[in-house]
């Protein structure tokens, strides 16, 4: 029996030119750096850890690589007054906390939140030291949750370089990556969403 090779997984992330809450304001999420303490629902401010990023071509992708990492547009207000306050765009399984928690994809109502057609984009994403809902043109949206596919990543080799230098090769062996558990709070899912 053979197996067909899997696509990889998709992005979930936010593209460039959205704007993350930070202590000091409103930053450019290209703009970020590591260090930047930015809003969190559940946790005050928390320190950026890691900033990836991602360009995807379309052109070169499957017909179902392209789905899984088509690019959602919320326009400005579309889902309450000022919420998100400009417009946005997040991948299709970008989760938002928005009347609970949703991906972004299912959202799509056609009319101000639809899915993108283009040929290129590039999304970011964001970790600070535990998963978070971070904000996003002014919308609670997921920061990264190491799921194994930070690889995807252009700045992964680099981070794993860093990474090896920082510790010894025992304490890399013992202290292997893996998921960490899901760190929902489910006060966050009715009391914080938006309108």
């Amino acid at each position: 029996m053979s197996s067909l090779p899997l696509p990889p997984p998709p992005a979930t992330c936010i593209a460039e030119g959205t704007y993350i809450l930070t202590e000091k304001g409103n930053v450019l999420i290209e703009d970020l750096r590591a260090g930047h303490r930015l809003a969190t629902l559940n946790a005050g401010f928390a320190p950026v850890k890691w900033i990836g990023r991602r360009k995807i071509d379309f052109r070169g992708l499957s017909e179902a690589e392209a789905w899984l990492n088509q690019p959602v547009f919320f326009s400005k207000s579309s889902l309450a007054e000022q919420v998100p306050f400009c417009d946005l765009t997040l991948s299709r399984c970008h989760a938002v906390l928005c009347r609970g928690l949703n991906a972004a994809g299912n959202m799509v109502n056609g009319k101000d939140i639809r899915a993108l057609h283009v040929d290129e984009i590039t999304y970011y994403h964001v970790e600070v030291e535990r998963f978070e809902f971070i904000v996003a043109n002014g919308l609670g949206v997921e920061s990264y949750r190491d799921v194994g596919n930070r690889y995807l990543f252009e700045d992964y080799l680099q981070l794993r370089e860093d990474e090896f230098r920082k510790s010894s090769y025992m304490e890399k062996l013992n202290n292997r990556i893996f998921p960490p558990p899901l760190e929902f709070l489910p006060s966050l899912l009715g009391d914080l969403s938006c309108q």
